[in-house]
């Protein structure tokens, strides 16, 4: 009995390398893709062949062989011609056309600003100072009356101060300090969310915090209100989110008067200013990266930069413009279809018979573990299945899917 097993293995054996090598030869005739016609007639001869008469196993056989066949057609007829052109790369979406990307601060391309500024003190003489505020202001000094021409910027407005609306635009944030520990030898994470203050106009973004990133993806932007000249010096906040209380991972403080006030800052992007009223853009200001500091600090301790942008309009312009749409798609539900055929080389664990009973289980970060049937008494390291799994996946900037993108397959023995 065991002679005529034997027998049978190695009759089965060369039956399968006779199909690779039948096989590799059809798919070396197909040489250019077929039509539709031509590709029916070809099936229909390759599935005429006669019966061996093994019964069962034989006609599976046969079923093996024009599968592989047909897929082997399949693929040909698909193929690219190498003159075939590439499909277009993805246009970049309409907020970024046109604009400028800064290595750094708009302050360190800028250089100079329009006022000088310098921090008033509390104190005694000898003693202990403390800040009480800052004075701005424009000093120069000139031999004749300035003319109106000569003036660096319409002096009347710093007369009478006139409400804004200032649009911030956060892309992300990256190489932000961790702010919690890593547990079990991984590095730590932080929790960041946006928090803005400019004079007593507030926005809290707590709400919206991103969980355990030190790379975080914000894409959105924030109106607040304002007053020039006034309380223009816009704190942007990074947070961290914490159940027992938020801690400052860094800010940064945006001079809107030494912007609004500057010739340059104003002729930034006007080449893209529409007031087509189908097309209307406002002019299109440069994306800067800004570092984020704590204070008291002095120096360049950074604790994380970000990537944004700052528009500053009139109230009949914030109405004209509306602001850019910066923010990512939605979140979306695909079906991802996993195929289980077959497992060879496998070890053995019950090595006093040399088989397995194994199954295969399958899983996709946020979704239910699935696994295969049992095969039972697998013998040579090898195994199969021929089962289909189909995984419900949503993918967004913040599902679990697209954090941890990974498909994880284990074989598993199967104990009685």
């Amino acid at each position: 009995d065991e002679e005529e097993e034997v027998e049978v293995e190695e009759e089965e054996e060369e039956e399968e390398d006779e199909v690779s090598r039948l096989l590799n030869l059809e798919a070396k005739k197909v040489v250019v893709p077929m039509t539709p016609d031509e590709y029916k007639v070809r099936l229909g001869e390759m599935a005429g062949n006669d019966d061996t008469g093994a019964g069962v196993f034989g006609a599976l056989k046969h079923l093996e062989k024009e599968r592989a066949a047909e897929e082997a057609l399949l693929s040909a007829a698909f193929v690219l011609d190498e003159e075939d052109e590439e499909d277009e790369p993805d246009k970049p979406p309409k907020y970024r056309i046109g604009r400028k990307f800064l290595d750094g601060t708009l302050e360190e391309v800028l250089k100079t600003t329009p006022f000088e500024t310098f921090d008033l003190e509390l104190g005694t003489w000898g003693g202990e100072m403390r800040s009480v505020g800052r004075l701005k202001g424009l000093f120069r000094v000139m031999d004749h009356e300035p003319t109106k021409e000569e003036a660096p910027f319409d002096l009347s407005a710093l007369l009478k101060p006139q409400n804004y609306k200032v649009r911030f635009y956060i892309l992300k944030a990256f190489a932000l300090e961790a702010m919690d520990e890593g547990w079990g030898g991984k590095p730590g994470k932080s929790d960041p969310y946006l928090a803005i203050q400019l004079g007593k106009e507030t926005f809290d973004g707590r709400n919206d915090y991103i969980e355990d990133e030190v790379e975080a993806d914000f894409y959105r932007s924030v109106e607040v209100n304002a007053e020039l000249p006034g309380a223009g010096s816009m704190i942007v906040r990074i947070m961290d989110y914490d159940t027992f209380g938020d801690e400052l991972i860094g800010q940064t403080i945006i001079d809107l008067e030494d912007r609004w006030f500057d010739e340059r800052w104003q002729q930034l992007g006007m080449e893209y200013l529409s007031k087509d009223s189908d097309n209307a853009r406002y002019a299109v200001k440069p994306i800067e990266i800004r570092p984020l500091q704590r204070p008291p600090e002095k120096g360049n301790l950074n604790h994380g930069l970000i990537e944004c942008w700052t528009d500053i309009l009139l109230p009949a312009e914030a109405s004209a413009f509306e602001a850019d749409h910066v923010e990512l798609p939605p979140n979306k539900m695909f079906e991802v279809r996993v195929i289980i055929w077959k497992a060879k080389d496998v070890v053995a664990m019950d090595t006093f018979e040399d088989m397995n009973d194994t199954y295969v289980r399958a899983n996709i970060e946020g979704t239910d573990p699935q696994t295969t049937d049992t095969h039972w008494r697998a013998k040579k390291g090898k195994a199969s299945w021929n089962w289909r799994m189909k995984f419900d996946v949503e993918l967004g900037v913040k599902t679990r899917a697209s954090k941890f993108p990974y498909l994880t397959l284990s074989m598993v023995r199967q104990e009685v």
